[in-house]
């Protein structure tokens, strides 16, 4: 029973994974003819989005002198309407 959670569990992941990119990343927005093309649009969209995610501690919390700074755990990388969204 133990194995059947885990494999349900990867599933969810996977699924979760693949929507995030078609509907937040846009990876089904082009027409592409070809499945070299289809190839070539998919990198990108794989890897950009984990590009920010390694850069993410090397960021600075660039702010206003009379802004009070984030607290790390509070930075994210997408815009409030798209977090809005995730969390649903």
């Amino acid at each position: 029973m133990d194995r059947c959670w885990q494999v349900f569990l990867r599933r969810f992941d996977l699924e979760h994974t693949f929507r995030f990119g078609k509907q937040t990343l846009g990876w089904t927005t082009p027409k592409l003819r070809t499945p070299e093309a289809a190839d070539r649009w998919t990198w990108p969209i794989i890897v950009a989005p984990t590009q920010l995610r390694l850069a993410r501690p090397l960021a600075q919390d660039l702010r206003r002198p009379w802004e009070k700074p984030a607290k790390p755990a509070q930075w994210t990388t997408t815009t409030g309407s798209e977090a809005d969204g995730l969390s649903a």
